[in-house]
């Protein structure tokens, strides 16, 4: 029965398409952001805030090596509701919130 279906075209037998397309850095600045985001989605959940709550002002403390474009800071600004947001230099990703 397996060999007739395969005989056919079907989606069901066919490979995982391969990427056509990669770029480590773009999809390393994708786990910078995200990472960035979820620390202040954490902090809006510890400190019983909305999601939608807006944050006067958060300091993201990053390692020297990263760096994050203005357009990347506007859209993290956008997402998680902040009217600033301040780049320094830290160890790891972590963020201090200013409400």
């Amino acid at each position: 029965f397996n060999e007739v279906l395969k005989k056919e075209k079907t989606i069901a037998y066919e490979s995982w398409p391969k990427p056509f397309y990669s770029n480590k850095e773009i999809e390393e600045k994708f786990k910078i952001i995200n990472e960035i985001m979820r620390e202040i989605r954490n902090y809006k959940s510890r400190n019983q805030l909305s999601q939608k709550a807006e944050l006067k002002k958060v300091v993201v403390f990053l390692d020297k090596k990263i760096k994050i474009e203005e357009e990347e800071i506007e859209e993290i600004k956008r997402t998680g509701k902040i009217s600033e947001i301040e780049i320094k230099q830290g160890e790891e990703i972590k963020i201090d919130v200013e409400r």
